[in-house]
């Protein structure tokens, strides 16, 4: 299997590189679906279930294609009881079982705040889920969502696709990969085409110099340039395709209730890079063999909500 997207090692010289499909690929919902099938013959797979609408999404293509999957919940009592509730409720609805994995990250405090001096950016976001691949019974591959669906960001003729080799996803992969193989979904060069290339994206894609110019507003406060894509653009894309196949839940991210002295995740300028969406369609819409790579960053350096780090730790 091809992963669509390739990331350079080396986050002081970072690039990344998009695969070609290799056949002429279906709609967004069909190629969900197409990958669960090329995931089937891997065998049992955990999938980490958090009830978001990502996670949904996997357990209904797993479902349909009849996938042997486990699904796991790491639940934290007194911090996350809302994912745990609905954790319950997808339960009843898609007619699974969700193993409920507890840690008490109060017992780690301590262990997690020394381990995190050391660490530059600091990566404590992600040590529950490291926690998790580590502690899982079998050796399955576990089945994660969103590094392949990094945002959409600038306007006009800039608009490109955000990367950085120090965001969340990509963390958390790397963390959890020292004990198991870390798969994400949509992998497939030809789902993740169907994605970038479908009509709704690219209508977003325009729609990005209105976003921005008239600053629209959640809680009264800005949007920033990374949520545009997350609240706008994928639940509309993600609700086209798979509709009342999904339980849509209010948006949260999972960290509402954590407590202060977990360290938050934040970006990073050094190893971010964007892919000009435009020129990226072009050659998913029309190349079958190949790949495109991208490095550097486009916009203006001053890009509010990055930050710089002197001394960057690689890992």
């Amino acid at each position: 299997m091809k992963n669509a997207i390739e990331y350079s090692n080396d986050p002081y010289n970072f690039s990344v590189k998009y695969h070609a499909p290799s056949r002429d690929f279906k709609d967004f919902r069909s190629e969900c679906d197409n990958d669960a099938l090329l995931l089937k013959s891997k065998g049992p797979l955990y999938v980490s279930f958090s009830s978001g609408i990502d996670s949904q999404l996997i357990a209904r293509c797993f479902i349909d294609q009849h996938v042997d999957a486990e699904y796991v919940f790491l639940y934290s009592e007194g911090y996350n009881d809302i994912e745990y509730e609905h954790v319950k409720q997808c339960e009843k609805f898609f007619g699974i079982k969700v193993n409920v994995f507890n840690i008490d990250i109060n017992k780690f405090k301590d262990e997690w705040i020394l381990r995190s001096r050391h660490e530059n950016p600091p990566r404590m976001h992600h040590y529950q889920f490291e926690y998790l691949s580590k502690i899982l019974p079998e050796k399955y591959p576990i089945v994660f969502q969103g590094a392949n669906e990094p945002a959409i960001v600038g306007t006009g003729k800039k608009v490109s696709i955000y990367h950085n080799y120090y965001d969340g996803m990509h963390v958390r992969m790397k963390m959890m990969s020292k004990y198991r193989e870390v798969i994400d979904f949509p992998f497939s060069p030809e789902c993740v085409a169907s994605y970038y290339t479908d009509n709704i994206v690219k209508g977003f894609a325009h729609s990005m110099k209105y976003l921005n110019d008239n600053k629209l507003s959640r809680n009264n406060s800005p949007i920033g340039k990374m949520d545009h894509f997350e609240y706008f653009c994928k639940p509309i894309l993600k609700g086209f395709y798979f509709k009342d196949q999904l339980i849509w839940y209010k948006k949260l991210n999972g960290y509402e209730n954590y407590p202060d002295w977990i360290v938050k995740q934040f970006h990073v300028k050094e190893s971010r890079v964007s892919a000009p969406y435009w020129d990226l369609v072009e050659f998913l819409e029309n190349s079958r063999t190949g790949h495109r790579e991208y490095s550097g960053w486009i916009f203006d350096p001053e890009t509010p909500g990055f930050i710089t780090l002197n001394n960057l730790t690689v890992f």
